[in-house]
C-alpha cells in the first residue's frame, strides 16, 4: 500500500529580437560585343526589426494511491500563456550609390510599416485514472480551456476524453503463449475524446479565424485620396463581425494494440484513427439565402454543417538486443491515411446535391535506430 502526493510548477519566459536586412543587387550583364554592364533595376534595401515576448506558467497537484491490486491517480492543474510583440520596417528602392545604407537611398521612395500583436490562453484541466493489477485500466481527463480568438461568452470550451486498456497477456488462459515467449506482452487499448483548436490554417485559409474578427474593425488605406498632390490615408469598414466565432471541436477515435515477443526482443504496435473537426464557418452564399442586393462588404462568417475527416492506421515494428555490451534497437514506423470533407462549407447548393468530395491520401515511413 503506497500513497503520494505532490506538487509541481513550471514557469517560462521567454524573449527574442530579429534585426533582418536585405540587400538587392541585381546581377550585371552585358549586350551583345559590349563591355558596359547593364543593370535590370537599382539596388533596393528593406530592413526590419521585430521584438516579441512570451511566458507560460504550469501549476499542477498529483495524488496516488496503491491498496491491494488497486491503483489510482488523480491530476488537477491549471495553465496560462500569453505573448506580445511587434515589428517595424522600413525601405528605400532605385538606389544610385551601391552602399547598402538606409540613408543613402533617394528619400522619394522611403517606405515604411509597422505591427503590434498579442495573445493570450488559460485552461484548467482534470484527470482520473484506475487500474487492477496493472491489467485492467481505464481513464478520463476534461480540459476547460480559454482564448481570447474568441468574444465573451464563447471564449471557454470543455472537451473530454476517455481510455480503456486490457493487458490480455496476463490473464490465465494466455499462460502457455506466454511461457512460450509468442506473445510476452499483449495489450489492447481504445480512446475517445475531443480536442479544442481555437484557430484553422494560417491567414491564406478560408476557414482561419482573424484577430478579433468578433468585433466591428476598420482597414487603414494608405492611398485614400489625393489632396494637393499627396495622398491622404482613410479608414475604411472592414468585415462585418462574427458572433457565432467559437472553438473548432475534434472528435477522435483510437483503437490498437501493442505486443512484445520472442522475450520481448519484437515488438509493435498497430493503431486505427479516425478525427472529425466540425465547427467551421464561412460567409454564406448570397444566392442561397436569397439576398443579392449590394450590401458593401461581405457577409460575417457564420456557422455551418462543415465536417473535416480524417482516417487511416499506423503501425511500428522493432527489434532491441544486446551484442556482449553493446545495445541496439531498431524500429520502422508507417502511416497511411486519408482525408476529406465530408461537408465542404465553400461548395455550393448544386454540389451538395452530387456529393463528390475531394480527397487525398498520405503516407508515411520512418525509421528509428
Amino acid at each position: 500500500m503506497g500513497k503520494r502526493t505532490e506538487a509541481r510548477t513550471k514557469d517560462s519566459y521567454r524573449f527574442y529580437q530579429k534585426d533582418n536586412k536585405d540587400w538587392t543587387k541585381e546581377p550585371a550583364g552585358y549586350d551583345w560585343d559590349s563591355t558596359v554592364p547593364v543593370y535590370a533595376k537599382n539596388p533596393s534595401l528593406p530592413q526590419s526589426m521585430e521584438t516579441g515576448r512570451s511566458w507560460t506558467w504550469q501549476y499542477f497537484a498529483e495524488y496516488n494511491n496503491s491498496f491491494g491490486k488497486h491503483n489510482v491517480s488523480a491530476l488537477a492543474g491549471y495553465e496560462c500563456s500569453y505573448s506580445f510583440g511587434h515589428k517595424m520596417g522600413l525601405s528605400r528602392d532605385d538606389y544610385a550609390f551601391v552602399i547598402d545604407q538606409i540613408g543613402v537611398g533617394p528619400s522619394e521612395t522611403m517606405k515604411n510599416s509597422g505591427s503590434e500583436w498579442e495573445s493570450g490562453r488559460a485552461g484548467w484541466i482534470g484527470q482520473l485514472k484506475y487500474n487492477y493489477d496493472n491489467r485492467y485500466m481505464i481513464e478520463g481527463s476534461i480540459r476547460y480551456d480559454g482564448s481570447d480568438n474568441f468574444r465573451k461568452g464563447n471564449r471557454w470550451g470543455a472537451f473530454y476524453s476517455d481510455s480503456v486498456g486490457w493487458v490480455i497477456s496476463d490473464e490465465a488462459f494466455m499462460e502457455t503463449v506466454r511461457d512460450k515467449h509468442i506473445f510476452d506482452l499483449l495489450k489492447l487499448r481504445a480512446s475517445y475524446g475531443e480536442v479544442g483548436l481555437d484557430n484553422w490554417g494560417d491567414e491564406n485559409n478560408p476557414f482561419h479565424i482573424g484577430r478579433f474578427a468578433y468585433l466591428p474593425s476598420y482597414k487603414l488605406d494608405a492611398t485614400g485620396y489625393i489632396v494637393g498632390e499627396k495622398y491622404v490615408p482613410i479608414f475604411n469598414e472592414g468585415s462585418l463581425p462574427s458572433p457565432d466565432l467559437t472553438w473548432f471541436t475534434t472528435r477522435q477515435f483510437d483503437a490498437g494494440f501493442d505486443f512484445g515477443s520472442l522475450n520481448n526482443l519484437l515488438y509493435g504496435a498497430f493503431d486505427y484513427f479516425y478525427y472529425s473537426t466540425k465547427g467551421f464557418l464561412y460567409s454564406p452564399d448570397e444566392l442561397i439565402i436569397g439576398y443579392t442586393l449590394p450590401l458593401g462588404t461581405s457577409f460575417p462568417k457564420v456557422s455551418t454543417e462543415g465536417e473535416n475527416c480524417r482516417a487511416g492506421f499506423e503501425f511500428q515494428l522493432g527489434w532491441r538486443d544486446n551484442i556482449k555490451d553493446f545495445h541496439y534497437d531498431v524500429s520502422v514506423n508507417f502511416t497511411k491515411f486519408d482525408e476529406l470533407w465530408a461537408s465542404d462549407p465553400r461548395e455550393g447548393l448544386e454540389v451538395k446535391r452530387t456529393p463528390i468530395n475531394a480527397r487525398y491520401s498520405n503516407k508515411a515511413m520512418q525509421v528509428f535506430i
